[in-house]
């Protein structure tokens, strides 16, 4: 089992977990490094998908790519993703399409959008037109600000609930029970086929 780069475990209280989707995670990172012509820092696509799951979540109430969220000290990831990019996940359609080369994730090999809704694809972009030309050091400074689901963890990392990101872009509780209803009852299902 590879560790995760947010190495605490999941709390039990936790009643909200949307998988993570590997081929979602892909063609989105490799979507920002194409407008970005193909060549982009790491830092800056971890900010730029960590945004698109938290406004999928204030829009629609489920993640575009989910998994495990993560307060570290540069501001909140997906676990996952980082994980990817540092190599200790290995996923075949992350490496296929995306390499990380220093401090960047470069092109291998265009992804498309395939396994991405259209309003998924459009969320891509919006985030891309808010994000993809700022310093990402600017940002950074701004999540840690405005995002009140980040704790500053020092040296470690924390886990994030999606309630409490639900909680901060403003979601009232029966709200928040409801995805989580919804969430246990897809999780549910997809265990089920995959037995």
């Amino acid at each position: 089992m590879n560790k995760s780069a947010c190495s605490i475990p999941k709390p039990m209280s936790e009643t909200i977990h949307f998988p993570f989707d590997d081929k979602k995670a892909a063609q989105v990172a490799a979507r920002l490094v194409e407008k970005k012509g193909g060549r982009l820092e790491y830092l800056h696509v971890m900010k730029m998908l960590y945004a698109i799951d938290r406004l999928a979540l204030a829009k629609w109430g489920q993640p575009v790519i989910g998994g495990q969220y993560c307060s570290m000290n540069k501001g909140p990831v997906i676990s996952e993703v980082l994980d990817l990019i540092n190599g200790t996940l290995k996923r075949p359609t992350w490496s296929e399409h995306l390499q990380t080369s220093g401090i960047n994730l470069v092109i291998r090999k265009t992804a498309g959008t395939d396994e991405l809704s259209r309003a998924e694809a459009d969320l891509v972009d919006t985030v891309f037109v808010m994000l993809g030309n700022r310093d990402r050091w600017d940002i950074v400074a701004e999540m840690h600000d405005e995002f009140k689901e980040w704790e500053n963890p020092g040296k470690s990392s924390r886990p994030i609930k999606v309630e409490a990101i639900l909680k901060a872009v403003g979601k009232g509780s029966l709200e928040i029970t409801e995805i989580a209803k919804e969430a246990a009852y897809y999780n549910r299902i997809d265990a089920a086929l995959d037995r």
